[in-house]
């Protein structure tokens, strides 16, 4: 799996439990929360960042979006984005390949990241025909990186040949690792 992350991703807290807050948490870092709130200026931004570092090669993928943490989330911001992505390029839109089964802990909160996790909730679809294809797969922030993992070893082992993972922030770490209490 070929990884390409937009920007850093600085935590608003260093400790959420102390009320430490992160000196580093910048414009981007608040956009990437904005997004991750349904903000539609900030959906725009995104769509139109992934816009212009779209690479022609892509032409033809399937996009697929990293599924929330509750089964129930059907809709996400990341998938307003792809929508948009599949209208503006010549996309296949299957974003909703990857389902999840089972609730897990909301991982910003301090859920359980580990690969074997995502492997046991996330499915996918029964529906879906992944032999063959190519896949941009898209998530918001990547902390760990196992959810990228779990999600492009499922559409791997259904048969598709290329992922490439788009996120649009990867955590830095520093100080305090945060938590939602």
């Amino acid at each position: 799996m070929k990884l390409i992350s937009l920007f850093d991703y600085h935590k608003y807290w260093l400790s959420y439990r102390n009320r430490i807050r992160n000196d580093n948490f910048d414009a981007i870092s608040e956009r990437i929360l904005d997004f991750k709130n349904g903000d539609e200026n900030a959906i725009e931004f995104f769509t139109n960042v992934i816009t212009n570092i779209f690479d022609e090669k892509w032409n033809g993928s399937y996009c697929a979006v990293v599924p929330s943490h509750d089964p129930e989330t059907l809709e996400t911001p990341m998938h307003q984005v792809v929508d948009e992505l599949c209208r503006q390029h010549r996309l296949g839109n299957d974003a909703r390949v990857l389902q999840r089964i089972k609730l897990i802990q909301k991982l910003a909160c301090g859920g359980n990241r580990s690969v074997d996790v995502h492997l046991d909730s996330i499915r996918i679809h029964p529906n879906s025909c992944v032999a063959g294809r190519n896949y941009l797969l898209f998530d918001d922030v990547k902390t760990t990186g196992n959810s990228l993992i779990a999600c492009a070893q499922l559409l791997k082992n259904a048969g598709a040949n290329e992922v490439t993972a788009i996120v649009l922030g990867t955590t830095v770490y520093e100080y305090e690792y945060s938590n939602c209490g």
